[in-house]
Parts: C-alpha cells; sequence; structure tokens
C-alpha cells in the first residue's frame, strides 16, 4: 500500500546541467499532487553554480527585490554655440 500525501512542501537540491557546460545548483520547493499523481515545482532558487571542467561551488549574489534598481546618473549635457 502506498504512502499517502503529506500535503507539506518539501526543499531538495538539484543540479541542472546547462548548455555551456556551467551546473546550476537549484534550491527547490515541490509539492505532490494527488489528482496529477506527480510532484509539483512550487519555487526554485538560484544557490551556487558549478563551472564547466571544476568542481567547487560558486555562490551566486542574491537576488535584488522588485523595484530596487541602480539610479541612473543624469547625463552630462554638452553646450553648442
Amino acid at each position: 500500500m502506498p504512502a499517502k500525501p503529506s500535503g507539506t512542501i518539501k526543499t531538495s537540491r538539484v543540479n541542472v546541467k546547462q548548455k555551456n557546460g556551467d551546473i546550476y545548483v537549484m534550491e527547490r520547493q515541490t509539492l505532490y499532487d494527488p489528482v496529477k499523481k506527480y510532484n509539483k515545482v512550487v519555487s526554485s532558487k538560484l544557490i551556487a553554480k558549478i563551472p564547466k571542467g571544476e568542481k567547487i561551488q560558486v555562490p551566486t549574489r542574491p537576488k535584488r527585490p522588485n523595484g530596487s534598481k541602480l539610479p541612473i546618473k543624469p547625463q552630462k549635457s554638452y553646450n553648442m554655440h
């Protein structure tokens, strides 16, 4: 007899291979969908990446919050007389 779905979100780390040879280390939160009978990804977050030909993980910078962009510098005005 199979186990009953608990309905809790489970967190796991997954290695995702890229075309350029790098490997992204992602943290995924999944939830089991009993109707479709498979795990649905609720959210995923990039933790680190492993560059091609290396074995050491390189941490990635944190994602900026929405709406916080870098301030735009005013352009120099050229007076043509």
